[in-house]
């Protein structure tokens, strides 16, 4: 038991020598901010924590920066060391049938779109989207791309669009 410990009080005192501070973003239109484990499993910090303040490790992390409505868009973060290679980040988007412009009825076809925005100086590569509580059947997907998805015969009240996003230079 002692040799736990005392291997414990180790790994804490090197793990915090080697802390390196963090400020997380905050803006008008995205004033919350949290820090997690690359994987997003873990928070590590938030704005609405200890009045953000963070201290980790170097290495790669996930940054979710909110909206006043709690929007929430994701990215990957490199701390304390440089980053190499292609850099991603997700957004998401929530759409309830009750929000207007989500459900559109044109010429008696009804659809209801979501769209996930991906972060300035960035674009949507991959496009991922979902419907919860369908009533009497799945509304059909009819179109996705670019953040966006599409439904026909939506009858469903909350619809999910993602998106992964890469660095708009990436492609130039």
């Amino acid at each position: 038991m002692m040799i736990r410990t005392l291997a414990a009080t180790l790994l804490l005192t090197a793990t915090a020598a080697h802390a390196v501070p963090y400020t997380l973003p905050s803006s008008a239109e995205r004033p919350y901010a949290q820090l997690q484990s690359a994987d997003g499993s873990m928070m590590l910090c938030a704005t609405w924590v200890r009045s953000g303040e963070c201290d980790v490790a170097p290495g790669n992390y996930r940054l979710v920066t909110y909206t006043p409505d709690w929007t929430g868009q994701s990215s990957s973060v490199t701390i304390g060391e440089s980053s190499s290679g292609i850099t991603l980040s997700e957004a998401f988007e929530i759409c309830d049938q009750a929000e207007p412009d989500t459900i559109v009825t044109i010429d008696e076809q009804s659809t209801a779109q979501c769209t996930a925005s991906c972060p300035a100086g960035t674009v949507p590569i991959s496009t991922s989207c979902t419907v919860t509580d369908a009533r009497t059947f799945q509304p059909t997907l009819i179109e996705f791309g670019g953040g966006s998805c599409l439904w026909a015969n939506p009858n469903s009240e909350i619809y999910f669009a993602g998106a992964v996003c890469a660095s708009s230079d990436l492609f130039q």
